[in-house]
C-alpha cells in the first residue's frame, strides 16, 4: 500500500508540488504521464524518501525499490560488483544474496554484461542493471522515473516485460512522457500538470488516451 496525504514542495519560490493526495492498494503498474517540469521525478524522490515534503506525509507498508531518471551506477564497479554492494545494503547476505544476485542479473538478461565495468556499459544495459539493483529483496514497491527513456525498440519490449512481471507481485509507479508506452503497459494513468494530479483514470475505462492527456493539460494541439 502507498498512501500519498497533501504532499507539497517548494525548490526556492517555486511550488513543484501542490497538496498532491492518492492511495494505491493492489499490485499493478501505475503510470504517471506529465510534460516536463509536472512534478514527477519530485513525486517518486519524496515517496522513496530520498526527499522529505514541505508538507504532508507518505506512509507505505512495504520494502521500496527505486530506479531513478539516472539511474546511479559507479563507473569503477563491475555490474555484478554494483549489485553485489545494493544487495548487501539493502541486507542480504550469504547464500540469500547469491541467490538473489542470481535472480536479477537472470530476470534482466545482464549476465552477458555481469563481469564488465558499469561505464562501458550501453544505455540498454545500464537501464536494465539499474532494474535490477531496484529489483533486489523483491520490494513491494517499485518506483521506475523513465525507465524507458532513451532505449532503442528491442531494449523497449525487454524492460517493459520486466516491468510487467514485477508488477504481478509489486505495486509499479512508472513516472514518464512517453504516452504510448504508459497505454501498453499500465492500469491506472495519473496526468500530473504544473505539480497537481489534474485527473486519473483506468484503462478499463475506454479512454483515450492522447485526447484524455491533451485534454487535461490544455494542450494548444486539441
Amino acid at each position: 500500500m502507498v498512501s500519498v496525504h497533501n504532499i507539497s514542495r517548494r525548490y526556492g519560490s517555486k511550488k513543484v508540488l501542490d497538496n498532491i493526495s492518492f492511495t494505491l492498494e493492489n499490485n499493478g503498474v501505475y503510470g504517471f504521464l506529465g510534460p516536463n517540469g509536472a512534478g514527477k521525478s519530485t513525486l517518486l524522490k519524496i515517496i522513496s524518501g530520498f526527499k522529505f515534503p514541505d508538507e504532508g506525509m507518505v506512509r507505505t507498508d512495504s520494502s521500496i525499490g527505486y530506479l531513478p531518471e539516472n539511474s546511479p551506477l559507479d563507473g569503477n564497479l563491475t555490474v555484478y560488483e554494483f549489485l553485489f554492494l545494493f544487495a548487501s545494503l539493502k541486507g542480504l547476505k550469504g547464500t540469500e544474496r547469491t541467490e538473489e544476485l542470481r535472480r536479477v542479473i537472470e530476470l534482466c538478461s545482464i549476465q552477458d554484461v555481469a563481469g564488465f565495468r558499469t561505464d562501458t556499459l550501453s544505455k540498454g544495459y545500464k537501464q536494465r542493471t539499474g532494474l535490477a539493483q531496484a529489483l533486489l529483496n523483491r520490494p513491494g514497491i517499485l518506483l521506475l522515473d523513465e525507465p524507458l527513456s532513451g532505449l532503442d525498440p528491442e531494449q523497449v519490449v525487454s524492460v517493459r516485460k520486466i516491468i510487467e512481471n514485477a508488477a504481478e507481485e509489486s505495486i509499479v509507479i512508472v513516472s514518464s512522457h512517453n504516452l504510448k508506452e504508459m497505454e501498453q503497459i499500465s492500469s491506472r494513468i495519473f496526468i500530473l500538470n504544473k505539480g497537481s494530479i489534474e485527473a486519473q483514470a483506468n484503462f478499463s475505462d475506454d479512454i483515450n488516451l492522447e485526447e484524455f492527456y491533451l485534454k487535461t493539460i490544455g494542450s494548444i494541439l486539441l
